[in-house]
């Protein structure tokens, strides 16, 4: 991942945010979940889901970028690359580690992961002088939309290319997984999986 930052993350000033934020949660983001019970909800399951997300964001954005290429401004692939990274980080915060079960904190109930992590980005950039403004808006804005719907939890929906990018890779990174997992482990008799609750109800064929 922190290749990917040096890669891709050309903005100074996003690459020490994005930096900053990934060295100082460092060891709990090694081996954090990404939930207790939904996709990637295993240990390092956060870790996984930020660096499969991350190659799919970036190539997304060099693809998009070339096909759009009379944008103007023209897609940032800075911005996508940290939301990417930093989409989830209110995680830490939200949920309590623990090897075999995961919990919620207090506040993670209370406020949830999307504004928490929001806030730690705040904080990050306010610790950088003269860090852009305009940058930090499309920073926050991919974060805060990256469930992609109300429906969903996301306190706004994507309003720029960048957070709409960013919250398609998520939705599908995580639907993803859910589905291969339960390919991988499915012990049933016959030809389908057993139902998938967080994708309709419905049962895969094997």
């Amino acid at each position: 991942i922190l290749d990917f930052v040096d890669k891709w993350v050309k903005d100074p000033a996003l690459n020490l945010l994005v930096r900053r934020i990934l060295e100082e949660h460092g060891a709990l983001f090694k081996k954090m979940p990404a939930a207790s019970n939904f996709h990637h909800s295993y240990n390092a399951g956060l870790l996984e889901h930020v660096w499969s997300m991350t190659r799919i964001a970036g190539y997304l954005a060099d693809h998009y970028a070339s096909y759009y290429e009379t944008l103007n401004p023209p897609l940032n692939k800075n911005i996508i690359v940290a939301a990417t990274i930093l989409h989830d980080n209110g995680k830490l915060r939200e949920l309590e580690y623990h090897p075999v079960e995961t919990k919620y904190t207090k506040e993670g109930c209370l406020v949830g992961h999307v504004l928490m992590g929001r806030d730690m980005v705040r904080e990050a950039a306010r610790q950088i002088d003269g860090f852009p403004e305009e940058t930090l808006l499309l920073l926050e804005h991919a974060i805060l939309a990256h469930h992609g719907k109300r429906d969903f939890g996301a306190p706004v929906v994507p309003q720029t290319l960048e957070a709409l990018l960013v919250s398609y890779v998520d939705d599908l990174d995580a639907k993803m997984n859910i589905a291969a997992r339960e390919r991988l482990f499915s012990n049933t008799d016959g030809d389908f999986t057993n139902k998938v609750y967080a994708l309709d109800n419905r049962r895969f064929y094997k």
